[in-house]
């Protein structure tokens, strides 16, 4: 069981942030998304980026016409094109605070499993405090001072 000063659970905007400001404070601190391919927050991922690399790209490809085949080669195309992006802008995210020293990134779900540390198991942590920033889901959290999660590893 590793003891850290703090655990945030995700890594959108604010998970990052937070997890990045308590760091330079020197806590060591837990950063736990769910998957690598959400490193970054929904902004990055499905949402802001992805659209408008997309709509960018359709409006290219409407002012070139051309032939059903044409037009989705340029779709494919597309896509791996965001794609790219997406991926470049998830391993900068992931590196800016992985590349810590006191900064553990965690992949897998967090949940509130007791509110009296310890826990048990090789895949727990204990924080004390937890901060929960899910980006667009909402979460209904105990507000005791101690709380341990788990993650399959």
């Amino acid at each position: 069981m590793r003891k850290v000063d703090a655990a945030v659970i995700g890594f959108g905007k604010g998970g990052k942030a937070l997890a990045g400001a308590l760091a330079a404070a020197g806590k060591m601190v837990a950063l736990v998304e769910k998957s690598p391919k959400r490193y970054g927050g929904t902004c990055i991922n499905v949402a802001c980026i992805p659209t408008k690399s997309l709509v960018h790209s359709a409006a290219l490809s409407a002012a070139q016409g051309g032939t059903f085949d044409e037009r989705a080669a340029r779709y494919a195309a597309a896509i791996d094109e965001k794609d790219r992006v997406t991926g470049l802008l998830r391993g900068k995210n992931y590196h800016k605070l992985a590349d810590l020293p006191n900064v553990e990134v965690v992949d897998g779900t967090a949940s509130f499993v007791s509110s009296f540390p310890p826990c048990t198991g090789a895949a727990s942590r204990t924080a004390a405090p937890v901060f929960a920033a899910p980006g667009e889901l909402a979460l209904d959290t105990p507000r005791e001072e101690n709380y341990c999660y788990h993650h399959k590893l």
